[in-house]
């Protein structure tokens, strides 16, 4: 499919149910992806032998309660239960239909 077919076939998507934020992301991924393939086919690429050694000094494999999961090595996860009780502590619950009603100054907000 070449860049005008999937850029229509995205238009189409739009058209049926699709916002205009997930618009644009779907088309920055296609253009990713597009770019990705192009740099495999000028033989950029990274041997996948050489991605998995280089993801082994940042991630490990921890056996837990007889599962199996990647962690990154030096965060204790385990910190956040109690992180997790001292937000609940100190704010209420969040009102999501109030949120949404009160105005809001998007030009502090994105400071």
């Amino acid at each position: 499919m070449g860049t005008r077919e999937a850029v229509q076939a995205t238009l189409m998507q739009l058209l049926s149910d699709m916002s205009l934020h997930e618009f644009a992301r779907e088309i920055e991924f296609i253009a990713a992806v597009r770019e990705g393939m192009a740099e495999l086919d000028r033989g950029e690429g990274i041997p996948a032998d050489q991605v998995r050694e280089e993801l082994k000094t940042c991630l490990e494999l921890i056996h837990d309660r007889d599962e199996w999961r990647l962690a990154m090595i030096g965060i204790d996860l385990g910190k956040l239960g109690t992180l997790r009780e001292k937000i609940a502590a100190n704010h209420p619950p969040l009102d999501l239909a109030k949120w949404r009603d009160t105005p809001k100054d998007h030009a502090r907000l994105r400071d």
